[in-house]
């Protein structure tokens, strides 16, 4: 059925599909704004609008929209990622999230290179070029030196703005431990200790 109220024109078929079949090159259909519906008109499925956002709907509920700068997915929507939704990447209005509900999650370089590593009930782990460096246990936190070289640990007070604000532990290569200040402007032992072996004050 084809008919005009004086307001509205309209298409309306009450049995089996509506076919529209072109064996051209384009369809086009002009209009400011155009709006798909359920066959009740009772829910939408997508608009596009004329200067503005291209809107996809699911249940009636805006999912997705084009911007002038990008893309937006509405508050508490979720960008899912894996035929299982096993990546997650949401904005709950207040906060930003991105959960893993499969298995591990890796943030890494465009080169491949490890950066972080956060694995689901276990450690999360840093890395600096590639190297991992830092990790968190069930009892607290490791940290690792470089292959051949030492492992150290600072600590800033005061935004480290001033030399006697810091402090460093250091575990070197050959088995030795040690508190260093740095007020002179240098490096300096406060205890130094061996395994197995003595322990120094200064």
């Amino acid at each position: 059925e084809i008919w005009h109220t004086g307001s509205a024109g309209t298409i309306k078929n009450i049995t089996g599909n509506l076919n529209i079949t072109n064996t051209g090159s384009n369809t086009i259909i002009n209009a400011d704004n155009i709006t798909f519906q359920s066959g009740d008109q009772g829910e939408t499925i997508a608009r596009f609008l004329d200067d503005g956002a291209c809107e996809l709907w699911y249940n009636n509920t805006k999912k997705f929209e084009t911007t002038d700068t990008g893309v937006r997915i509405p508050d508490s929507q979720k960008y899912e990622v894996g035929a299982g939704a096993d990546m997650l990447l949401f904005h709950n209005g207040t906060n930003n999230y991105i959960r893993s509900d499969n298995g591990t999650l890796y943030i890494d370089s465009s080169g491949g290179e490890q950066m972080v590593t956060a694995i689901p009930n276990g450690a999360v782990e840093l890395y600096h070029d590639n190297i991992k460096t830092f990790a968190t246990t069930s009892t607290g936190i490791d940290v690792w030196g470089p292959e051949g070289g030492d492992g150290h640990v600072h600590i800033n007070a005061d935004e480290g703005d001033d030399n006697s604000d810091k402090w460093k532990l250091k575990a070197d290569v050959n088995g030795g431990f040690s508190i260093q200040n740095y007020a002179s402007g240098a490096w300096e032992n406060n205890l130094t200790a061996i395994g197995n072996g003595a322990t120094d004050l200064y």
